[in-house]
């Protein structure tokens, strides 16, 4: 049973690992199997191993969380799902005994107002047989509960990504922006998703005269067309709000090296 469990697993890890939901990873190839994969990022969140700090009875995981617009990141912001146990390419079980966020210093580098440190702790302690930990987790991002912040320098983008939702052939023309938008929202392929769109201005939510959405029949794709009452200054931020779904959940895995 326990090894049914494991093959189980690893077709998942396999098919994460393909298969990110739109986030960046780095990877170094151990073998076909297992290639080790530290550092996952998907604007503005970065998630980065860190080291592995060795104890008595076990061991514990640092990574370092940040968001790479420099903006501020709390504990609350993002809700992290851990598996009960983590493995090796071995099938060596490793129980998660605590895991806590920190804003404090770590090996003398000080994390900014931008980057928490995460420390996992497993037992029992470290079989270093094994190459890679595999590591699978989920996390909701409730940075973005009212809304996802589009930040513009000029009225010409080829893309702009944050979270699971990404901009592209974006173009303002006076007091009209213009730009068709990709969601990865799981709910998109099942029910219709309807969307708020401000602009945020001197600390207050401007909202558009008019909002046309075209559907052209593509599943996750809508062309949005916004018009304001006063013409579009740069730089300029825009909020989009899902006003009839729940954040998403976010899977991801990370296989931390060992040696």
């Amino acid at each position: 049973m326990k090894n049914l469990a494991f093959i189980f697993l690893i077709i998942i890890l396999t098919t994460q690992i393909s298969c990110t939901d739109g986030a960046f990873t780095r990877e170094t190839e151990i073998s076909p199997s297992f290639p080790i994969q530290t550092i996952i990022e998907k604007p503005p969140l970065s998630i980065e191993f860190d080291e592995i700090i060795l104890h008595e009875t076990g061991y514990s995981i640092q990574l370092i969380v940040s968001h790479s617009d420099e903006r501020e990141i709390t504990v609350s912001d993002y809700k992290f799902k851990w598996p009960r146990f983590a493995f090796d390419e071995n099938e060596v079980p490793y129980k998660l005994i605590s895991y806590e966020a920190l804003n404090i210093s770590n090996n003398e580098m000080d994390l900014g107002r931008n980057s928490l440190l995460l420390e996992l702790l497993f037992e029992p302690v470290l079989d270093f047989e094994g190459k890679s930990i595999i590591l699978p987790f989920y996390l909701t991002p409730y940075t973005f509960v009212d809304g996802y912040p589009f930040h513009m320098k000029d009225s010409d983008l080829d893309q702009i990504n944050i979270g699971d939702i990404s901009l592209r052939d974006v173009n303002v023309n006076g007091n009209i922006i213009r730009f068709r938008m990709f969601d990865q929202h799981p709910d998109v392929e099942k029910r219709k998703v309807s969307y708020e769109f401000t602009q945020m201005k001197d600390g207050q939510e401007v909202y558009p005269l008019y909002s046309r959405i075209i559907d052209e029949g593509n599943a996750d794709e809508i062309l949005v067309e916004l018009e304001y009452a006063q013409n579009i200054s740069f730089p300029a931020l825009f909020s989009i709000h899902r006003t009839n779904v729940n954040l998403p959940d976010w899977q991801f895995n990370l296989i931390i090296p060992i040696n």
